[in-house]
């Protein structure tokens, strides 16, 4: 998973992101989040996403306050973010003829389901 995020986030976007021995962590990955990933056929990661509840830190609003109005959100308890989503996109399985591959799909399903599960 951090592998895939460092192949997407630092090479293919650019963004600046810390890699260490080929994987991209950030400070919210000490917070323990959930991951939900998408394990394909051979057991590699064709997707992830992290989540963390809204009420904490964030990276809305610790990274990007900008976004906020006023620089701030009250948010309500069960609320999650959402944060380093990313697909393979030069996986083949899985493309089919939509435009969106089938990992970002199933991995919006895995949110959903997560989260009512969850309560």
């Amino acid at each position: 998973m951090h592998r895939l995020r460092a192949q997407v986030f630092g090479s293919r976007l650019g963004w600046d992101v810390e890699i260490t021995a080929e994987e991209e962590r950030d400070e919210y990955d000490r917070l323990g989040p959930i991951y939900i990933l998408e394990i394909d056929a051979t057991d590699r990661v064709a997707g992830c996403v992290r989540l963390l509840p809204a009420i904490g830190p964030t990276m809305l609003r610790q990274t990007f306050p900008q976004l906020l109005r006023e620089g701030r959100r009250e948010v309500p308890p069960g609320m999650i973010e959402s944060s380093r989503f990313c697909v393979d996109t030069y996986l083949e399985a899985g493309r089919g003829g939509g435009q969106l591959h089938q990992a970002r799909l199933t991995m919006f399903g895995g949110i959903i389901e997560w989260w009512t599960a969850s309560g």
